[in-house]
């Protein structure tokens, strides 16, 4: 069968439509994503499928729709969009919250801690530290987003090929993944690796001219039964991994291909919904009101909270928590679920609709086109238009000398030698023993929630009930966990130890307590050549008294752990 006849057999005829149109299934497939958001938010039933793709699959859409005839244009107005609603919405949802707190409100709907003065609010707002307004705790994606844009259009813009675009991708995505940044640096890492998934959906729209929506309906069903399938296979094959942006909880390169899964049958289900009217045009209002809903769905959560409370299936105890409790996947979490996009999306528009406030939201189009009229932007364009022009022009020359005076067998011989030495580097070290003892210096390990901050010159680390560290196995069979805890620690009775969410180890303790774990078999428990997840859960915490000079809750102490 010749190429004109497969494709007359997959896809039907193009229809000639520009980009400059909005895309249906691209509005379903965000209405799609942001579903699954709210659901993951509300129940943890479905987050072993939800978190390995729904983010990725934001940043991937954004790469696809994204278009530019002016980068420095596109780039003032992605932060327009996205940049001044992350700061207008938080900086109102911390003044809220500074009332509240001031009135003694505040315990009674939210778990956040707000500090005393609301200046000190206002500067870790400004400085990207932390947001002290937990309701709108999804908005990290905002200047993530826009960030990952400036990646996008510096790399696309100084490099010529897709494929040396995709690879500089990958190559940027790791290196930001294995950094520490954290603070005002944080979401700087999280954009480097964001823009791997935008440069996806941005070849995706570039290569070859293929428009998605002509795949015939039934490819769409058959691709996405096959995709199903794969992804259920990997999983009982112990290939599934959780991603967790905002808490930066990654599982290395395995990272880089597994959420295209969830992304492509994504994707297939959005084609599919498309020739639906009734679905077609509820996901499309879903789509549209997307933003709306990732930063409002919290608040709706609290109105379904009272429902829930006058039918009797929670408590006003309870109406404080951010996310509800845990109701598997019953009518209560559709419930939920259902509120919370209707509140988010009349809220969105209701308050967009107010003209100052579309303004600071980022929702009126002529306020981009006044800014890019001024003057010190037009001189900002031509600055940063040389410098990109400059970089790209240094690249092209680089890229004619390889050319001109390296053949081709050196370059693959430099590549084997480069592979020899990342792997001898990066990969033996995790074929021998791990050894983790403190002030502990190497990044084989990381080092997640519960472990409290200590000197650099101390050979232990004070932990707090749940501690989580995660670390790359291959053929480490064995735990061992040397440990204290100290007099005074209340209510303790239990030390366990879970390897990925399953309990392998539990002793009866008590305070002043030695804590030592000898060759923990937990070898049917690992998933060989990917990021495992260790947990230390101890059920006591030791209050400090007002005499004491740390001042810090803690549980035990740690001093030395061997994977072997």
């Amino acid at each position: 069968m010749d190429t004109a006849r497969v494709e007359r057999c997959i896809f039907k005829p193009m229809v000639q439509e520009s980009f400059d149109r909005r895309i249906e299934w691209c509005d379903i497939f965000k209405g799609i994503i942001i579903l699954l958001v709210v659901t993951g938010h509300c129940t943890s039933f479905f987050n072993q499928w939800i978190y390995q793709f729904h983010m990725a699959a934001f940043f991937f859409i954004s790469g696809y729709t994204s278009r530019w005839e002016n980068k420095f244009d596109y780039l003032v107005k992605r932060f327009y969009q996205l940049v001044l609603p992350y700061y207008t919405i938080n900086l109102i949802g911390v003044i809220s919250f500074w009332a509240l707190n001031k009135m003694n409100l505040l315990h009674m709907i939210s778990t956040i801690e707000f500090p005393d003065r609301i200046q000190d609010a206002i500067r870790m707002l400004f400085k990207n530290e932390r947001v002290f307004c937990d309701w709108l705790g999804a908005m990290w994606f905002l200047p993530v987003l826009f960030l990952a844009n400036v990646f996008l259009v510096c790399i696309v813009g100084a490099l010529k090929r897709k494929w040396v675009v995709l690879i500089v991708s990958v190559l940027t995505y790791l290196c930001f993944m294995s950094t520490g940044l954290a603070g005002g640096f944080f979401f700087i890492k999280l954009a480097g690796m964001a823009q791997l998934f935008m440069v996806y959906g941005y070849l995706l729209k570039e290569g070859g001219g293929l428009d998605l929506r002509t795949i015939r309906t039934s490819i769409a069903i058959v691709l996405s039964i096959v995709i199903s399938v794969i992804w259920i296979i990997l999983r009982i094959n112990g290939f599934s991994n959780t991603v967790d942006w905002p808490s930066s909880k990654f599982n290395g390169w395995s990272d880089i291909f597994l959420p295209l899964l969830g992304i492509f049958l994504s994707i297939n289900i959005s084609l599919l919904l498309s020739r639906i009217d009734l679905l077609k045009k509820t996901f499309i209002l879903l789509g549209n009101n997307s933003m709306g809903i990732m930063c409002f769905h919290f608040i709706g959560f609290k109105f379904a909270y009272i429902i829930l409370i006058l039918l009797g299936r929670m408590s006003w105890d309870e109406f404080h928590l951010l996310t509800p409790p845990y109701f598997d996947m019953g009518w209560e979490c559709v419930l939920i679920v259902t509120i919370a996009v209707v509140i988010s999306i009349v809220l969105w528009e209701k308050i967009t609709e107010i003209k100052w406030i579309k303004i600071l939201f980022g929702k009126d189009k002529r306020v981009v086109s006044v800014i890019l009229q001024l003057n010190f932007m037009k001189n900002m364009e031509k600055t940063l238009s040389f410098l990109l022009n400059t970089v790209k022009e240094s690249l092209n020359n680089f890229s004619l000398f390889i050319k001109i005076n390296i053949k081709k067998w050196q370059i693959l011989l430099t590549i084997l030698i480069i592979g020899i030495l990342l792997f001898v580097t990066k990969i033996v070290p995790f074929y021998k023993p791990i050894e983790i003892s403190f002030p502990y210096y190497r990044n084989m390990i990381s080092f997640g929630e519960g472990w409290l901050p200590q000197s650099q010159t101390e050979e232990y680390r004070w932990i707090c009930m749940n501690s989580v560290f995660n670390v790359f196995l291959i053929n480490q069979d064995y735990l061992s966990v040397d440990g204290y805890i100290p007099e005074g620690v209340e209510n303790v009775s239990c030390f366990k130890i879970k390897v990925n969410d399953v309990e392998v180890y539990s002793e009866n303790v008590q305070s002043n307590f030695l804590i030592n774990v000898q060759k923990l078999n937990i070898k049917d428990y690992i998933h060989e050549y990917m990021l495992n997840m260790i947990e230390i859960e101890i059920d006591g915490k030791k209050h400090p008294s007002e005499s004491d000079a740390d001042q810090r809750e803690l549980s035990a102490l740690i001093n030395h752990i061997l994977l072997e």
